[in-house]
This record gives structure tokens, C-alpha cells and sequence, in this order.
């Protein structure tokens, strides 16, 4: 059992039982993270929305249908399909060099808003008013998760004292998730207790050669 943990982004809570857009995808949910244009996140939440947890989100999905739900998927000769795979793969380093791209820009934007954070508390301001932009300080407080297991049982007590323990103390999806796939590779017909019926998605992988 792990304290919750809330989304970057959309301040939501990560991981909830009925919800699987909000997946713990690094510290931001799926939704976010697909709405930020995040192509495994996109696939994922196309799968979702396809779903039995289509009406989630079903006006997203509507605005975001998949090429191969307009495109006829007909009989396709190996030169075709040589060629749709190579054109995938072009496609995937060309988002590679984006993300790297974007994460790059992220940092230099980060370094100005260090800067104004120090030039606001030098000039003693929390707000301006700019020329495309009102630009203010957002002050949040944080904890940090019990790392040992002393740590843990004092934060668990604390909550089972204050009867909000089933509310904040929530199982993580990721970890959950594997020990359910290492457990299911060696018994195939595992059930692990208290989970709702399995299920599955699937993903196409590439590696270079």
C-alpha cells in the first residue's frame, strides 16, 4: 500500500480503482499525458475508450479517432507492407527527435521561470501583468513519501486513526501490474484476489536492426 499520489497537470488523483485515465504515467496521468500528445498514452486511451470504459471519455475518443478507423484495412501485398512498416519506423525516430526537441525547450523554460520566481522576490511581487500574460506565483506544499518501512506504518496508523485510510492508501497500478505478470507467466489461469477480470492490451514494438 503506497500514499496517493496526485497528477502534475490536472492536480487528479493517480491510479483510482474505476478510473484507468488517471494511470500513474510518470507522475502524470494518462489523460494528460495523451492530451499532450504522448503516442503510447494516445494508443491507450483509443483502447480504453473502445472499450467497456468508453463513456469515460467518449467525446475525446470521438475527436481522436485512429487513421485505421477511417482507412480501409483491405488484402495488402508484402512490398506494401514492407513499406508501412519502414514508414513506421521513420515515424517513430521522427517523434524521438520531438521529444528531445521538447524536452530541451522545457529545460530553457524552466530557467526563466527560476529567473522570474528570484526577480519577483527581489522587486517583492507575487504578480505582473504582461503583455500576452498575467504571470503570478502558485505556492503548493508537499510531503514527501515514506521511503522505510518505519515511515510507512506511522503514515498508515495515522490515517487508519483518522478513518481516511482506505481513501488515500491506494494499491499502485504499475507495481501491481507486474507482480500480476511475473505470477500469471507462471500459472496462466492466476486470479489475483480482489482485482476485477483481467485483461489485456496489445502494442506493436520496434527495435532497430
Amino acid at each position: 500500500m503506497e500514499a496517493s499520489k496526485f497528477c502534475h497537470i490536472c492536480d487528479r488523483q493517480l491510479d483510482l480503482p474505476n478510473d484507468p485515465t488517471t494511470l500513474d504515467c510518470g507522475g502524470d496521468c494518462l489523460q494528460c499525458m495523451a492530451d499532450v500528445g504522448d503516442p503510447d498514452c494516445e494508443l491507450l486511451m483509443k483502447q480504453i475508450s473502445k472499450g467497456e470504459n468508453m463513456d469515460i471519455n467518449k467525446a475525446w475518443y470521438d475527436e481522436n479517432k485512429a487513421w485505421y478507423d477511417e482507412e480501409e484495412t483491405g488484402p495488402i501485398e508484402v512490398p506494401e507492407f514492407e513499406k508501412l512498416l519502414n514508414e513506421m519506423f521513420e515515424q517513430n525516430q521522427k517523434i524521438k527527435l520531438i521529444k528531445s526537441d521538447l524536452k530541451d525547450e522545457q529545460g530553457i523554460l524552466t530557467k526563466m521561470k527560476f529567473k522570474v520566481l528570484a526577480y519577483f522576490e527581489e522587486f517583492g511581487k507575487t504578480k505582473h501583468l504582461a503583455q500576452h500574460c498575467t504571470v503570478y506565483i502558485k505556492t503548493s506544499f508537499t510531503c514527501k513519501t515514506p521511503k522505510t518501512p518505519e515511515e510507512k506504518a506511522a503514515l498508515f496508523a495515522w490515517m487508519k486513526e483518522k478513518e481516511i485510510y482506505d481513501q488515500y492508501a491506494t494499491v499502485n497500478s504499475k507495481s501491481l501490474n507486474s507482480l500480476y505478470n511475473s505470477l500469471v507467466k507462471e500459472d496462466s489461469d492466476f486470479v489475483m484476489p480482489g482485482t476485477s477480470d483481467p485483461g489485456y492490451f496489445q502494442t506493436v514494438e520496434m527495435r532497430s536492426t
